[in-house]
């Protein structure tokens, strides 16, 4: 480099032997200090910046990682046994019917995210936005457009579809069939 060349030339003109050996120490820091490349210290706090966009709304609410029964697929609904494990709910019993959400992703055959309101991520296929959705009495997990008549069946509106793949989360009261 031209900076190597100009401080031996200083080295070489120096007769004085302090000044030398600061010299050389001078050139000795500068050899191995990286001034192009490398970083220096951190400086101190800029101004803050504009404000970023607007995250997925109120009532969005997923627990995640909840222990959950090996039967349990994504969009199913669930409900939480004695023992804290997520299963299927079903429309065929009170003990069944408690729903608390629905199954959004499993992220392992044992484990579960439960979206307890709000609007579901696109899980579904098919739904038809001119029903409402009900918890099955006969599939446990499952959700039905038709409405449980059935003797001893509950009515337990789930979900309105916002389209073809996502639904609201209504999660209203249950009705007991007589």
């Amino acid at each position: 480099m031209a900076c190597d060349k100009k401080v031996e030339f200083l080295l070489k003109e120096i007769k004085d032997p302090y000044a030398q050996e600061n010299w050389y120490k001078l050139k000795l820091f500068l050899e191995c200090t990286d001034f192009g490349s490398g970083t220096g210290p951190t400086g101190p706090a800029g101004p803050q910046g504009p404000a970023g966009p607007q995250g997925p709304g109120v009532g969005y609410v997923i627990e995640e990682n909840v222990v959950a029964d090996a039967s349990v697929s994504v969009g199913d609904v669930i409900r939480m046994t004695a023992g804290g494990v997520a299963v299927g709910a079903q429309a065929d019993s009170h003990a069944n019917s408690q729903m608390v959400g629905i199954c959004v992703a499993k992220p392992s055959a044992t484990v579960a995210d439960v979206q307890f309101c709000g609007v579901t991520g696109a899980i579904y296929a098919g739904l038809d936005v001119s029903k409402d959705y009900f918890l099955d009495p006969s599939i446990a997990g499952a959700i039905t457009s038709t409405i449980p008549t059935g003797s001893g069946e509950y009515l337990l509106p789930v979900g309105r579809p916002f389209s073809a793949t996502r639904l609201l989360i209504l999660n209203n009261f249950r009705q007991r069939r007589a």
